[in-house]
This record gives structure tokens, sequence and C-alpha cells, in this order.
């Protein structure tokens, strides 16, 4: 076969959208989950392979055990077990409204309902590769292509000396041309430390700092990130990811505070502690994640003139300071998904921006205080899968009606709780609002 011919193949299977899988069992499974439905096949397969593995691995408080985790509360508030919750039949008129659910797709279309666009858009939930697949598997399919070491080839001669000695700096190591330091084949965070410190770097700015576990041993019997860690180097982005790091140093990230712009820590288990106090010097930061970690409270955070996007979502967190985000004049998004909230205090949620979407799904709240969302109210509020048993007339109020003036795609979810039909009466006198907000099915 010629080479024009094998191309001509090639041109005709990618236009036809590339091959189809044999399997019929990973088909239908791809079609009832409702996450990858049309993924090439070369990512899907990924995916299926390392479906149980990655679930097993990052959902370390399972949306399965979220009402365990309230029924070991601190507090001991009476919620039903997870057999009672998901009934098959919902209870009469004037009761109880919980509809049956799956746990694993309501996970993965947490935060893109599918009736907003705009709001998918801005959250960037949605891309080519389907517009429910959650940021998390997204990622994890996009790092299946990226095998240690680090390509080097067609390496330009511009970018040739832009790192360290690559037998100096191993496990570490450096791509010169994105400027992308990728340690995930590290094991001791001492020798992390030792190599920043001593290897020659000709230049001190670089893109990203990268520690992931996917493929390599976790790091292990180091529970601390130690101050100037990375000994005056800088990065606009931090990944760490899959290690057991219980605590992070106040001033780790020291050289970065005028080019950081994206800290992401993502399902480290053991990390309990994080310096926020120490944030208010990294002016340029952008995005905070810490996700899928053991984070017991939110302080007060300080100023921070560009955080757009603030991601505390499945940690242990029980308590947020009143004030905390008031500080955070460009928040665009805040989650606080997938945590131990029981009582929503008075000003906990007092913003300072305009079309803030708060995200407070799969907690333990059974109680908002007055004025817990005050001065600006969120243009978007999840509150789906909760304790609630009422909506306050004065509470939710001000956030509908700043959902219906604005030009956003805004809307209030308060599925899934057990919201009783005479605390929502006041509802039918404004039929407008229902267009905004997602209650249990089936209604009252």
């Amino acid at each position: 076969m010629d080479t024009k011919t094998l191309l001509y193949i090639l041109v005709t299977i990618s236009a036809c959208g590339g091959l189809k899988i044999p399997e019929r069992a990973t088909q239908e499974k791809a079609k009832h989950s409702g996450i990858l439905t049309h993924l090439p096949p070369p990512i899907w397969k990924s995916y299926a392979q390392n479906k149980v593995e990655f679930f097993r691995q990052h959902l370390r408080s399972d949306t399965k055990d979220w009402p365990s985790k309230c029924i070991s509360s601190s507090r001991g508030i009476n919620v039903h077990p997870q057999r009672k919750l998901l009934t098959d039949t919902p209870t009469e008129k004037g009761g109880v409204a919980v509809r049956p659910h799956d746990v694993l797709s309501n996970w993965a279309s947490r935060k893109v309902p599918e009736k907003v666009s705009h709001v998918r858009k801005v959250t960037g939930k949605s891309d080519n590769l389907s517009e429910t697949t959650p940021e998390s598997l997204r990622k994890l399919l996009n790092e299946l292509k990226q095998k240690l070491p680090l390509s080097t080839e067609n390496t330009s001669q511009k970018c040739s000396n832009m790192c360290p000695p690559s037998e100096a700096f191993l496990p570490c190591q450096c791509d010169p041309c994105s400027l992308v330091i990728n340690c995930s084949a590290v094991t001791n965070l001492n020798k992390l430390q030792e190599l920043f410190h001593t290897v020659s770097f000709p230049t001190t700015r670089y893109h990203t700092f990268m520690m992931k576990s996917h493929e390599f041993p976790s790091v292990q019997n180091q529970t601390l990130l130690t101050d100037n860690l990375f000994g005056g180097v800088s990065f606009i982005k931090i990944d760490i990811e899959n290690t057991h790091v219980e605590s992070i140093a106040a001033n780790a990230f020291a050289g970065s505070e005028g080019t950081l712009e994206e800290i992401s820590l993502r399902y480290n288990p053991d990390l309990r502690y994080f310096p926020f106090e120490q944030m208010v010097h990294f002016t340029s930061l952008k995005t905070l994640t810490i996700e899928g970690s053991s984070l017991s409270s939110i302080p007060v955070l300080n100023y921070l003139p560009k955080l757009q996007k603030l991601f505390l979502n499945n940690n242990n967190i029980t308590d947020v300071s009143p004030m905390a985000f008031a500080s955070l004049t460009a928040l665009e998004v805040l989650d606080i998904g997938l945590n131990r909230l029981e009582t929503i205090n008075a000003n906990t949620f007092y913003l300072s921006a305009k079309t803030v979407l708060v995200y407070l799904d799969h907690n333990c709240i059974n109680s908002i205080e007055e004025e817990a969302f005050s001065k600006e109210q969120p243009a978007v509020l999840d509150i789906s899968y909760n304790y609630l048993p009422d909506l306050e007339e004065t509470i939710f109020t001000p956030i509908l009606d700043t959902v219906m003036s604005s030009d956003f795609d805004g809307y209030i979810n308060a599925e899934e709780n057990p919201l009783h039909c005479n605390e929502i009466l006041w509802l039918q006198q404004y039929p407008t609002y229902y267009l905004y907000l997602f209650l249990p099915e089936p209604g009252c």
C-alpha cells in the first residue's frame, strides 16, 4: 500500500468520526453512564480501563458515603440512612419529597445543569470531550497522554538552554520550551528541596511545577512542604496531586509572590493545613483549588485582587468564618460542595463581587441564618443534597430577585432536600420564581 492510499484511508476514517468501539458492553456502559458518550476510541478505552481505579483513588469520600458523613458529624443532626434516602416512592404531600438518584452520574454533572449552558461556559466545565464531564475527569484523561520522561524531541535552539542539567536534576525533569518542571517521580520531599537549592538553574522563571502520582509511587513519610521549597525559583502554576502531604508551611511557595496565578492541590487526603493568611502576598493568584483533602475550617481570607475561582470541595469543612470571602472583590466561582457544613451563619457569605456562583451541594446543611448571604447576592446558588426542611422567604427572596433581574443565567438548585410543602407555600405568591428554582420532585 503506497503512502498516498494510506493517507486517504486515514483522512476518511477521521472524517467519519474515527474507529468505532467494537465491544457492545463498553458501548452500553458509555450509553448509560452519561459521562463520556462520544469520546474517540483511544481515549474512551483508556477511561474504561481506568474508571474503577480512578474513583477508588480520587473519591476519598465518595458521594455514596455522603449521608454517613452527616450522621458522623460532631453535632449529630438527625438524618435518614442511605437506604431510606434512596426511596422508590416519594412520601405523601406535606411530608418529605425525596427522589431516587444515581450517585455516580449526579457527581459527574453536579455543576452543569442541562438548562444553563452559560453557567457551564463560565465555570469551565464544558469542552469538546463532553459537556457533562467533571473537570477532574477531563484532566485525568488528558494526563493519560502525559508519560514521563517529557519528550525533548524537536526542541528549538532558542529554548534549549532553559533547564538545569538533566542528570543532576533527576528524578525531576524539565521541558525547556513549555518551562514545565515535572517532579512526579520524586518520593522524598527532602530530596525535592535539595534539588531546588543545589542544582544550577539558567533562569528563575518557569511556568508550571507538577508533582502528581498517577504513575509513580506517592511521596511517602513526608508530611510538610517546608519554607522556601523552591529556593527562589518562581512559577505561574503549582500543581500537587495525590500525595501524603499533611501541611504546607507559610512560606513554602516563596519566590512566586508576583507570578503565581494558579495553585492546584487535589486529592491529597492527609492535607489538613493550608496557609490562607499568606496568600495576601500572591497578588496575581486567580485560581485556588484545594480539593479532595481534609481541611476542616476556612478562616477569613485577606484581599486577593485577582482571585476569581476558589474550589474547596470534597474536604471535611464544618466551619466557615463570618466574612471569610468579603475581601475577594474579583470572585466568580466559590465551591464548598461535598463537605460537612450544617449551619450557615450570618455573614458567612458576605460577597463583595457580583454574579458569584456559590456551590454548597452535598453538605449537611439543615439551617440558614438571616443575613447568611449579605451585601451582594449569589447569581447561582446550589444547595442541593442537603437537609433543609424549608426555604425561608426572607433569605431566598433577595437571591431570587437578584437572579431574575440579572442578565446572567442564574438559578437556585434546592433539589434533594427534605422540604416540607407548608414551609414553601410563599412561593405560590410569586410563580415567576419557579422559572429560576429547582425543587425536589415531585413538587408539592
